[in-house]
């Protein structure tokens, strides 16, 4: 809602474009809250991009400019402009666009509907853009991420950081998820990037949230569902070698005569059936996304030990499996002792 001045404002501004001399408006006219002086600045130069220029919002985006401004006297009215914000540690509001060369972005706040260059993904990487070249931005918390666009925001800025950061290379694809599956070595990066915090609260494991943030197109950038499977399996076994070792320190601690937690010891000894069942379980998701591969394996006369030497699968699941997919007993066997 305009202020009471809004109308005086507009015949102020008619007045002194139709005088032809040059002109700028007193600033008294933006004397109110910042929200309400926002109001009517965009109100006036919407009035007078588009009746008295018949620019539509694309004409805006196109042709605003330092001189559009200040020929058409709308100077006090530009530094009126809420532009977009985040907030410092102290909780004071830190422009993200600096108006001095936001010129391209008026029409984004005037017209949000139709000129998205400051929708919300923008303004996203904007924040974090700012947060990290250390303008005063405060850290993210995890109330940033709540809510329905929590999860995308996330995905969002760590496929930002690693497509944008210089520092982090690698080879290929997988390798990066090769990286993310050594919890140090991605929470090492993600602390650097900024978004350990988030990748805790809102996702199991930095390799979980490596996955979530690459695009699935299909392009060599783009998510590895094979690599994400095979990484996400050779953290489960590490998972299983750190149950036995623990176990191993239990049972230790009970033969030197220690104190007695043999009920834990055997909630330990069930934990490791579960993750064992579940180990063999991703087993065979595992061979079924490495099928073709294996087949092609077999077919160039490669036992089935072999095989599982290079797929990390082990040799009985391989046969069951080539098995499954119309191989013969008959001709595994005669492979074998090649």
């Amino acid at each position: 809602m305009y202020s009471n001045s809004y109308p005086q404002l507009i015949q102020n501004w008619t007045e002194g474009f139709a005088s032809n001399k040059p002109f700028t408006l007193s600033p008294q006219f933006f004397s109110y809250s910042e929200e309400q002086n926002n109001e009517d600045a965009a109100g006036l130069m919407r009035y007078v991009f588009e009746d008295v220029l018949g620019w539509t919002p694309n004409d805006v985006q196109n042709h605003c400019s330092k001189e559009v401004i200040d020929l058409l006297g709308l100077r006090p009215a530009y530094r009126a402009l809420m532009w977009p914000s985040t907030y410092d540690a102290s909780g004071k509001r830190v422009p993200l666009v600096d108006s001095r060369s936001g010129y391209g972005y008026v029409a984004a706040l005037l017209y949000p509907s139709v000129i998205r260059t400051l929708g919300k993904q923008k303004l996203w990487i904007m924040e974090y853009n700012a947060m990290m070249s250390g303008r005063g931005q405060r850290a993210f918390r995890v109330d940033d991420f709540l809510g329905n666009d929590g999860y995308d925001h996330a995905r969002l800025l760590l496929n930002h950081y690693l497509v944008n950061n210089p520092d982090e290379r690698f080879e290929n694809i997988e390798d990066v998820y090769k990286v993310f599956s050594n919890r140090k070595d991605a929470e090492k990066i993600l602390r650097k990037a900024k978004l350990l915090i988030i990748q805790q609260a809102l996702f199991n494991s930095p390799l979980e949230y490596l996955h979530a943030a690459l695009p699935d197109d299909g392009t060599e950038a783009g998510c590895d569902h094979m690599s994400y499977d095979f990484y996400r399996f050779e953290t489960m076994l590490n998972g299983v070698d750190e149950v036995e070792s623990h176990k191993r320190e239990i049972m230790e601690r009970i033969r030197k005569g220690g104190e007695s937690v043999y009920s834990v010891a055997k909630s330990l000894l069930l934990d490791v059936d579960v993750v064992q069942a579940k180990v063999d379980s991703w087993n065979e998701i595992l061979a079924d996304h490495f099928k073709d591969k294996i087949i092609l394996l077999h077919q160039r006369h490669m036992s089935a030990d072999k095989i599982s030497e290079k797929s990390k699968l082990p040799s009985d699941l391989i046969t069951r499996k080539l098995e499954e997919w119309g191989e013969t007993r008959s001709s595994l066997n005669k492979n074998r002792s090649l």
